[in-house]
């Protein structure tokens, strides 16, 4: 083999090593920057059933944005709900299709999909650790009325809750037991307490609306509304008419 052959090889060899050594640091500092940016990043997230997604919800979310200074809100729609019954319980599609509504014009908000994909019940424990992994370093903040409050005791391992997010609970109007839940709560659990114009209005009440032929209108999204009346959810056969 002659010199100038070699020397063309080790100038190869050399362009390759130097092509890898600057692909690892790309890639180290894309990494780095993920990392970074996850760390500086608080996000809320906001489950439930969304057996529809209401105003109520909307308002909880605008809120926690405001007050808390959220990059973002990741609404998880449940599989299935442990601690409610299925039987009202609407299709996961026509689920997903009314939040999609409810925050096409919402940059912040952001429909997730690690409940409805798990099989199963839906515990938040789980999709906790799943977001963990995704967003690591990140602050994760999960967003609850005063009623779930007083739910958490019942939730599956809620001991371990403090290691992995904090709580933001925004009262109910006239509801006065947020303290006393509190207490109930591991201590370790950081909570914050939420202040701003409420709406005392839930999914039962919307679905108790369409079955007794009430409109839904002021406590749902009018895209959803309209998809409620079209698709026929929350009706009874009982003869009451039906109106938005």
């Amino acid at each position: 083999m002659t010199k100038s052959v070699m020397d063309a090889r080790d100038r190869r060899s050399k362009r390759a090593a130097d092509r890898r050594e600057r692909d690892s640091q790309h890639t180290h500092r894309a990494r780095q920057a993920t990392r970074t940016s996850d760390v500086q990043q608080k996000i809320g997230i906001l489950g439930g059933s969304f057996n529809p997604v209401h105003l109520g919800h909307l308002r909880l979310a605008r809120i926690a944005l405001k007050e808390l200074g959220l990059d973002r809100v990741l609404f998880v729609p449940c599989r299935i709900p442990p601690h409610k019954s299925s039987q009202e319980l609407a299709p996961s599609r026509d689920r997903i299709a009314m939040l999609r509504l409810a925050l096409k014009d919402e940059p912040k908000f952001q429909l997730a999909f690690h409940e409805i994909r798990r099989p199963g019940v839906s515990y938040s424990i789980d999709t906790l650790r799943r977001l963990r992994r995704d967003y690591r370093g990140a602050r994760l903040i999960f967003l609850v009325g005063s009623d779930s409050l007083n739910e958490l005791t019942t939730w599956k391992d809620i001991d371990q809750f403090p290691d992995l997010c904090e709580f933001a609970v925004l009262e109910r109007p006239g509801r006065t037991t947020v303290q006393k839940n509190l207490r109930a709560l591991p201590k370790e659990l950081v909570v914050h307490r939420l202040q701003g114009p409420r709406l005392d209005v839930s999914s039962t009440n919307v679905r108790r609306r369409r079955t007794t032929g009430q409109s839904v209108g002021g406590i749902v999204p009018l895209d959803v509304a309209a998809y409620i009346k079209k698709r026929g959810l929350y009706c009874k056969n009982d003869g009451h008419p039906k109106t938005l």
